[in-house]
């Protein structure tokens, strides 16, 4: 080969490992800008708490009949009967729903008798409280085919106690992430990330409800206490 060939190959295998060594390194400086190398991500939880102005019971009404018929008329005129004393202790109708009817056959092998069940379930939401325990008394009493399957407190609009615990979720990150910069002499600046996690604690379910039926006196009530908890986690940019 001769020597101008030579050098020719010398020259292009020089430009071509100057080339792969120009886009690595401008790979390496792209990735030394990239925001998610100068940050810190810290999660801050808050809370807010509030008392529930709301109160659903599921009323169970049931009728055991011999025929299907009579079992379903039986049972149309004990929810209605409870349903009438609903209203008439201030539940709006817009706050009744019925729902869950089902009916069963059954049989008594030692007598030999025979049957329908029908069941349904009224769900009541009472608010103001002020008359809750009276109004579940006169529900549960209304006929002698009435249980109560479950009952619980809430909160109508939580928006007010979510934006709290919100804001206490957000300015308790704020602090760790600025306790973090400064142990490491450093500056917290923009924000580049949010995301939360929500914990409306739920209803709160009252068992107190057992006697309502035998009760002489409205069934104490006390809604206590609901909390929100919100957890933030934020990404901000280190200075």
């Amino acid at each position: 080969m001769s020597a101008f060939r030579r050098w020719g190959w010398a020259a292009i295998g020089s430009v071509m490992a100057a080339g792969v060594l120009v886009a690595t390194s401008g790979g390496g400086a792209q990735a030394a800008n990239d925001p998610t190398d100068d940050a810190i991500v810290v999660t801050g939880e808050g809370m807010a708490t509030g008392t529930p102005d709301t109160l659903t019971v599921d009323f169970s009404v049931h009728a055991r009949r011999t025929s299907v018929q009579t079992a379903l008329d039986d049972l149309s005129t004990f929810s209605n009967k409870l349903i009438k004393a609903l209203k008439g202790d201030g539940v709006k109708a817009e706050d009744i729903t019925t729902n869950g009817l089902s009916l069963y056959q059954w049989h008594n092998r030692k007598t030999n008798a025979s049957g329908y069940t029908a069941t349904q379930t009224v769900e009541a939401r009472i608010t103001p409280l002020d008359n809750a325990g009276a109004t579940i008394s006169d529900g549960a009493t209304s006929s002698g085919h009435v249980d109560i399957d479950n009952m619980f407190f809430n909160i109508s609009d939580d928006k007010q106690l979510m934006q709290q615990a919100r804001a206490n979720a957000f300015a308790d990150a704020k602090d760790r992430a600025s306790q973090y910069a400064s142990l490491s002499g450093r500056s917290v600046g923009r924000v580049e990330k949010i995301s939360e996690t929500v914990d409306n604690g739920g209803p709160v379910y009252d068992r107190g409800f057992a006697s309502a039926r035998t009760a002489s006196a409205p069934v104490p009530i006390s809604p206590g206490t609901q909390q929100v908890t919100i957890s933030v986690t934020v990404t901000y940019q280190m200075t």
